[in-house]
């Protein structure tokens, strides 16, 4: 069976390697080159992605597990009321996600904006006005539609992530973007668990407005923080150590810059 002609998959120093593989002699064996753990976790760029993907899922857990409370105790929402709350601003969410998405592409491929510039100011848009709708929230009063309003913008809003740093690792790594969003992800939810955690020691009395202003005041307050710290950290850029087949894991250095993965033994 012959190997289907793809362009640039093998040519020049190749040639014979192609012939030997068409006739059966050699077979080929994709593999992994050792990665590069150090280098990963003295990255600036991935350490940025990881505090950045930290804070906002802080946020995005909290949401959903203390707003039913806060409308049952201060809005005296009833269950069908709650559902029907909680359901439209995932499904703007999406929306937001797929407009961004084709929005930030578009300005990528124009080279009207840089990746790295791009991931920055998605995420920092869906950190600022998340958090600051969520904070306006608690300063409404009982007005109701204002309120369900205020939390729709907060949680449509974070779906422009998913053209900010959620998409980061494949930037700056990607032949390791699933280890590397892997990593980020494993910090980012037990960093996550103490958001819903810490609102139980925040807000002691549901019916206070105060407290519930002090929860909102914070989480605008944690995912601000994470999305200052990838916008001075952060990059679009694939990193050097990403591009490398082989990696010393003990001292991080490149020791093979060869981009070719194909490996061959005798058949």
């Amino acid at each position: 069976m012959r190997l289907p002609t793809t362009d640039g998959f093998l040519n020049g120093k190749n040639n014979l390697l192609r012939k030997a593989l068409e006739k059966g002699r050699y077979k080929v064996r994709h593999t992994l080159s050792s990665i590069p753990w150090k280098s990963i976790f003295t990255s600036k760029c991935a350490w940025g992605l990881f505090v950045c993907h930290s804070t906002d899922a802080w946020f995005q857990h909290t949401l959903p597990a203390v707003l039913p409370t806060y409308m049952a105790n201060v809005l005296d929402f009833g269950m069908t009321q709650i559902g029907l709350a909680m359901i439209l601003p995932y499904l703007l969410q999406g929306f937001v996600a797929l407009l961004g998405s084709q929005i930030t592409d578009l300005l990528r491929r124009k080279n009207v904006i840089t990746t790295t510039n791009i991931r920055k100011i998605s995420s920092f848009l869906s950190a600022s006005m998340s958090g600051l709708f969520l904070v306006l929230s608690g300063y409404v009063g009982g007005n109701q539609y204002a309120v369900i309003s205020l939390f729709t913008m907060s949680i449509a809003v974070l779906g422009l992530v998913f053209s900010g740093y959620q998409c980061n690792a494949l930037d700056i790594a990607p032949r390791y973007s699933g280890i590397v969003y892997g990593i980020s992800n494993t910090i980012a939810h037990i960093f996550a668990f103490f958001g819903p955690f810490s609102a139980g020691y925040i807000v002691v009395n549901k019916q206070s407005v105060s407290l519930w202003q002090n929860l909102f005041w914070l989480s605008f307050g944690i995912n601000l923080t994470g999305v200052t710290a990838y916008a001075i950290l952060g990059s679009g850029d694939e990193q050097p150590w990403a591009k490398a087949d082989t990696c010393d894991n003990r001292s991080g250095k490149v020791v093979e810059t060869e981009n070719d993965r194909l490996t061959t033994t005798l058949h």
